[in-house]
């Protein structure tokens, strides 16, 4: 099936009218690579593509992005099944999500991401000059392809059955480099569709396909409840009953790591800060330091590969598979101190690892907290193994190594007919299982929170 689609300059109320330039390509790609047309090009103040997208399925995904000479990344067009009309191929014309008014931009290379897909760039076009104001229409227009993105995805994931929508978040309005940095600015995963998250079960493709696995432990399970734990009918008097925070996991605050690509240690953090409360058998509620955690894991780890990155910044420049290492060997040798000790301040972000002897550290009842010992549970096993070792263990650390993204599971779940989950996207409607539906009798894990969204707990497929 072959669809037009024109993402026209009208969305904000801009007309075409510009002087132009123009690349003519009429190449065709099946795998990624990176392509350098602007051959004495110098200065561009917007950049849109005409061409054809073909997918073959809903694993099917095209991102094209454009670089400048000073590292800077911009995207022209990201495709995948949630946000086309339909499967096949799409014709392309005047299409630059975040291109189409660009500030005095030089261009150098064109980056091509391919998975299951095809693509023809036929042809570029190229604006010679710009408006005083071409960084508010830039994001005016970004905005508008934001909110088109919700519309089509919630319109495409009830075609599809899928018990997720989508929403205008703080993630899905990010840029393309802003949410680089966010998932450790190495490389921006393929997400389907995640950053749009706004409530109910989010699924990665293909849909529909995942396996059932069967075992003989309890079907729900999960740490915000257990023992009575959220219950307030027990009276002030029970023991278990946690008033601020949420059953064993205790309330955050600060929380929100921004465009600090640090979910590796958010996660660890809230995993022992439940741990202190199952562990004592009382709801301390302690909030340890997630950016000692950080600053402390990204300097161990350059003393052991040296030279320091010329961006001195923790956020970035630190390898995502081996940041859970780091971050452990901190609770075993070292010790968290309290969040008031060190506190998360994303408006200034350092590179120091503080010290129990700063002060106000030695005031808190608190100094530090370690952990005897971490066990590493591969990704590859049954969901089984999970659920025994968050049974028995407590909260678990999940990296999703194909969303570059750190998690804490609290619970999981087992997706019964009839089951009704909350729809962020419109309070008052609901998502419900029905007869029939292929996630029936499939797994689904409860997250403390949805560390890259600012919406509080939500469940995932995994």
């Amino acid at each position: 099936m072959k669809i037009r689609f024109t993402l026209l300059a009208f969305l904000c109320g801009i007309s075409l009218a510009f002087s132009q330039g123009h690349i003519s390509l009429n190449e065709n790609y099946t795998a990624s690579q990176v392509i350098y047309p602007f051959h004495g090009i110098n200065t561009i103040y917007g950049l849109d593509f005409t061409g054809e997208v073909t997918l073959n399925d809903d694993t099917s995904f095209v991102r094209i992005v454009l670089t400048d000479s000073y590292n800077n990344e911009y995207l022209i067009y990201e495709g995948y099944s949630l946000v086309v009309e339909a499967l096949g191929t799409q014709y392309l014309t005047n299409v630059g999500q975040e291109t189409f008014y660009l500030d005095e931009v030089h261009p150098f290379s064109i980056q091509i991401t391919i998975h299951g897909a095809g693509l023809l760039l036929g042809s570029l076009s190229y604006r010679t000059y710009g408006n005083q104001n071409q960084d508010s229409l830039n994001r005016a227009y970004y905005n508008s392809v934001v909110e088109i993105n919700v519309n089509t995805i919630n319109a495409r994931a009830a075609e599809k059955g899928l018990l997720w929508r989508a929403k205008v978040n703080p993630v899905a309005s990010m840029t393309y480099s802003e949410k680089k940095q966010l998932f450790g600015g190495d490389n921006l995963p393929l997400l389907y569709g995640f950053e749009y998250y706004g409530g109910g079960i989010f699924e990665m493709p293909p849909y529909g396909e995942q396996s059932v696995f069967t075992d003989n432990l309890v079907s729900d399970f999960d740490w915000r409840d257990r023992h009575g734990s959220n219950d307030s009918t027990k009276g002030p008097s029970f023991p278990y009953y946690n008033s601020t925070g949420f059953g064993w996991i205790p309330p955050r605050t600060p929380y929100g790591q921004g465009l600090c690509g640090d979910c590796w240690a958010w996660a660890t953090v809230f995993s022992a800060e439940a741990y202190l409360n199952l562990y004592t058998n009382k709801p301390w509620n302690i909030n340890l330091s997630v950016a000692q955690v950080r600053n402390c894991s990204w300097q161990n780890y350059y003393l052991e590969h040296p030279p320091l990155p010329t961006n001195l910044n923790p956020c970035y420049n630190f390898p995502y598979h081996t940041s859970y290492t780091y971050a452990h060997e901190i609770f075993k040798n070292t010790g968290v101190i309290d969040e008031n000790c060190y506190p998360y301040n994303l408006n200034e972000v350092t590179s120091e690892c503080p010290t129990l002897l700063d002060p106000p550290c030695i005031l808190q009842a608190f100094n530090q907290i370690k952990l005897a010992n971490f066990h590493f549970i591969p990704n590859t096993v049954e969901p089984v193994v999970y659920k025994e070792a968050l049974i028995n263990t407590g909260p678990l650390k999940y990296n999703r190594y194909s969303m570059g993204h750190t998690m804490c599971i609290v619970g999981y779940h087992k997706i019964h007919e009839g089951t009704i989950y909350w729809n962020t996207t419109n309070p008052n409607s609901t998502l419900t299982v029905l007869a029939g539906d292929t996630l029936i009798g499939q797994t689904y894990w409860v997250l403390n929170r949805l560390t890259m969204i600012t919406e509080a707990r939500g469940l995932l497929s995994i």
